[in-house]
């Protein structure tokens, strides 16, 4: 789950876009600061399909969820972003279509389509692209497909830096998700807009800063509205499994087998339940809980909060910085923590000119909190950053800030920044903007140290478009499968991945004992039992933990 630094520590759907230890993209002010801000969906009883095998809502359930009130309520704008493609006639065409391969560099290319809205096939119909890693040993196991997170990264730029070493078994495939990447993308805002929304100030002082907040955000909503119309409302994460689902049956395997991360988890989740006798082989690393609870919080893991993980994690960074002598920011963990705080308080009324733009005390706490996304490793870039902005040099802060928000040298955005709203919005209701600031000042209780600059989630409230209904979580039996979880994870926190291994039944959770967001990739004891369930059925007996 990308680090919704800021407020906008999203809907845990904040799940990072890990990039095998890689940094997420951290903006401010935007989703349910820490799962907060959102009503709990109401459960949806699942159904079985009327046609078997086809990816349908479930249902009966409610036809809408308690409407949010802050939300937009206009009809969407008929506008078509790239993508579109003329519909399919039924599910069995959508079914039988072929995969056309095609070489794409070292690796294979290819688009499929998908109906636009699974409930109508023959109404309107998008893109999904992929990209496949070819296996290179025999015998083949199938497909092995897996997702980033974000939500909105790139599937297929996965496949090409995904540790594969042993699973050369495998056809590796990553897609990009609908509304994302190469796949019909959600469009919103020019990168002036959205380099002026990033500048507003997300930890508002007054009610005059809170106004303009609001007012910023719903004219993102707008302006994506306005340049996506209706696939806004079709970007859910249950659209997004029967998505997977398709493409399951498209390569020709009888069961999904799958690794994502972060808010891939999340997508795993949505298969788990929507689909759970077609799971093959699956693996969950660094979970971000599927449902919220009548608080708003993502209901597992004892109510632990994206905010609290992002506040444990500067605090753990404050112990190393103490214990070295020689990092500059003080010598005591409170002398650190004071020395960050204090240049965000002083970036609130005094930002810094780097070059022809700023570090404001916004872009500052996400390129704090998007370097808190490496392990310990990247501590002493992060300490030097901070100790250059405090003497009036913040480009190495305002660069991590750049990296997270998907900021380009040459001041272009990724097609991600906007996904990552839509969908993270669409997944869940919200009580509203005055909510919004309520959870806010909770938010700031329970994270003493970095609670105050995340800043109020009024992405979500002031959305153009209602939620979708979400997918109900039962726990089915699935086939023994892999959660992974790292104790120090600040996006996605250890009590989350532990959790949700205790509620499903056939979970064995493995435990990376260090610091840092997702783990397969970048520690060999979690890389050797991943691969050793993935190609031989094996799971660590009693769990394993890696340090």
């Amino acid at each position: 789950m990308r680090p919704v630094p800021k407020a906008a520590l999203a809907a845990c759907l904040a799940v990072a876009m890990i990039m095998i230890g890689g940094a997420g993209v951290v903006t401010a002010a935007s989703l349910p600061l820490a799962l907060r801000g959102a009503f709990a969906p109401p459960a949806v009883p699942q159904q079985p399909d009327a046609d078997p095998g086809v990816p349908a809502p479930p249902a009966p359930g409610p036809t809408a969820l308690e409407r949010s009130p802050d939300r937009g309520h206009d009809p969407l704008p008929d506008v078509r972003p790239p993508g579109f493609r003329k519909p399919l006639a039924d599910f069995a065409a959508y079914r039988s279509q072929r995969i056309d391969w095609r070489a794409c560099g070292q690796f294979r290319c290819a688009e499929v389509t998908a109906p636009l809205d699974w409930d109508v096939p023959d109404a309107e119909a998008i893109t999904l692209a992929l990209r496949q890693r070819p296996a290179t040993r025999t015998p083949k196991l199938g497909t092995l497909f897996i997702n980033p997170g974000g939500p909105g990264e790139s599937g297929t730029r996965l496949v090409e830096w995904f540790r594969a070493t042993g699973l050369e078994r495998y056809d590796i495939v990553g897609w990009d998700p609908r509304g994302t990447g190469g796949s019909t993308p959600v469009r919103c805002a020019s990168a002036a807009e959205l380099d002026e929304l990033h500048e507003v100030d997300s930890s508002p002082d007054s009610p005059a800063e809170f106004d303009e907040l609001v007012q910023a955000w719903r004219g993102f909503g707008k302006a994506c509205a306005r340049n996506s119309g209706p696939l806004l409302e079709a970007v859910t994460t249950a659209d997004t499994a029967k998505d997977l689902d398709l493409l399951r049956e498209l390569v020709g395997d009888e069961k999904l087998n799958y690794l994502g991360y972060s808010y891939g988890t999340i997508i795993g989740q949505a298969y788990v339940e929507l689909f759970a006798d077609k799971v093959g082989r699956l693996v969950l690393d660094s979970v971000a809980p599927l449902q919220a609870d009548d608080t708003g919080q993502r209901g597992i893991g004892g109510g632990a909060t994206q905010v609290q993980g992002f506040d444990a994690s500067i605090g753990a960074f404050a112990d190393w910085c103490a214990g070295r002598g020689d990092c500059g920011l003080g010598e005591s963990r409170e002398e650190v923590l004071g020395a960050v705080t204090d240049l965000l308080d002083r970036l609130d009324a005094r930002p810094i000119a780097v070059g022809d733009r700023r570090l404001t005390q916004s872009l500052a706490t996400t390129g704090i909190l998007a370097s808190l996304y490496q392990d310990a490793r990247g501590w002493p870039q992060l300490a030097l950053a901070i100790a250059g902005a405090r003497g009036g040099d913040g480009r190495a802060l305002l660069a991590a800030a750049d990296s997270y928000n998907g900021r380009g040298p040459n001041g272009a955005y990724a097609p991600s920044q906007n996904a990552f709203y839509a969908i993270n919005c669409v997944d869940a209701s919200d009580a509203g903007v005055d909510q919004a600031r309520a959870d806010y000042e909770e938010a700031a209780k329970q994270a003493p140290t970095f609670g105050k600059y995340f800043g109020p989630s009024v992405t979500c409230p002031t959305w153009p478009v209602q939620a979708g209904i979400p997918v109900s979580q039962f726990h089915p039996e699935v086939p023994d499968f892999l959660v992974v979880g790292v104790t120090g994870d600040p996006a996605t926190p250890y009590a989350w991945s532990e959790g949700y291994a205790g509620a499903q039944p056939g979970a064995t959770l493995i435990t990376l004992d260090g610091t840092g967001h997702t783990a397969y990739g970048r520690n060999e004891c979690v890389n050797a039992a991943v691969v050793d369930y993935l190609v031989r059925d094996r799971v660590p007996g009693g769990g394993l933990t890696c340090r």
